[in-house]
């Protein structure tokens, strides 16, 4: 079978025991922008933003609506009759969700809105620890609001014990001088989810120069945080790869700064990790594929490369290969 979220349709599911007819056999409408979907022991945990939903409140006998997120459990077991377990509501938008062991975290945006005569002004960032052990029963352990930056966007790195989110900002420039009075940054947070229960709590926080604009950006390998950054989000510049120490929640140390050898400036297309190795791929009229040995965080190396035509989106480390789509 073959599970298919759809913004308009809902969770479809097909039989593809004929692969050349496939069968749509149930659809279940759960309305919003997909966002994420997992499907492990019979059931498929839907979660999707921008929803809105409207009812009437027969107690109090007024309209309600709400409008965000929600995270639906649906029972597959029985393909052809799939059955909504329960699920939940989240206020704003979850833009990334992981599930480690019993405990499903999202990372969600708040945008503030500009009435008149509003004191509306805060964007936030939220961050939920759902308990998914009783997928008829899921239950917020805990939730974290923090105020963002100027950035409107997330970018998050899960490891058993770690999320980093990522919130990039824009800089700008003086029109008069030429001068950038702000240079784009992005603003690293560190997210404390060691405890298997769900308990969540903010760590540090460190800005670093340029744009993550992808969770493949980050990794977090052997007590070190590592990020290659393109200067800027749009047009050719020079990224550079930050490593710093992760001590604990609250200390963390920058180790180096590399700027990336390039021939010229470039955009950035693509970037991975995997254990010592950092790979990133540039692009302006030919694909040069760059590898950084970072064995040594404090001292990275800027090691071989490869010419490609075209360029790449995504790279998937195989052990002694890489497989690439472009």
């Amino acid at each position: 079978y073959l599970y298919v979220l759809n913004q308009y349709r809902g969770l479809q599911i097909i039989r593809l025991t004929a692969t050349d007819k496939p069968e749509l056999v149930a659809a279940v409408p759960i309305l919003g922008q997909p966002v994420e979907m997992y499907v492990r022991d019979g059931n498929a945990y839907v979660v999707v933003s921008d929803y809105f939903n409207v009812w009437f409140d027969t107690t109090s006998g007024f309209v309600r609506e709400f409008q965000g997120s929600q995270l639906r459990i649906v029972d597959i077991r029985t393909p052809e009759k799939p059955k909504v377990l329960g699920g939940i509501d989240l206020k704003g938008y979850v833009t990334d969700t992981r599930i480690v062991g019993e405990v499903l975290y999202m990372v969600s945006n708040r945008y503030s809105y500009y009435y008149y005569n509003s004191s509306d002004a805060e964007n936030m960032t939220s961050v939920y620890s759902i308990s998914i052990a009783d997928p008829a029963a899921v239950k917020l352990v805990d939730q974290i609001d923090f105020q963002k930056n100027e950035g409107y966007e997330n970018h998050v790195n899960v490891t058993e014990n770690i999320i980093f989110i990522a919130t990039p900002q824009y800089g700008w420039y003086d029109e008069k001088t030429g001068q950038y009075v702000q240079e784009m940054k992005t603003t690293i947070t560190y997210i404390d989810i060691h405890d298997p229960d769900g308990a969540i709590r903010k760590g540090a926080s460190f800005d670093i120069a340029g744009y993550v604009t992808e969770r493949w950006q980050m990794d977090f390998y052997d007590g070190t945080f590592r990020a290659i950054a393109p200067e800027q989000a749009w047009g050719n510049g020079y990224p550079n790869l930050f490593t710093y120490k992760v001590e604990s929640p609250d200390k963390i140390t920058l180790l180096t700064k590399m700027q990336v050898k390039l021939p010229q400036a470039e955009s950035v297309t693509a970037v991975r990790f995997e254990g010592t190795r950092g790979y990133v791929v540039t692009f302006m009229r030919k694909d040069p594929l760059f590898v950084i040995d970072i064995t040594d965080p404090a001292k990275p190396v800027q090691g071989g490369q490869l010419e490609m035509p075209g360029w790449l989106d995504y790279i998937e480390p195989r052990g002694d290969k890489l497989v690439a789509l472009g």
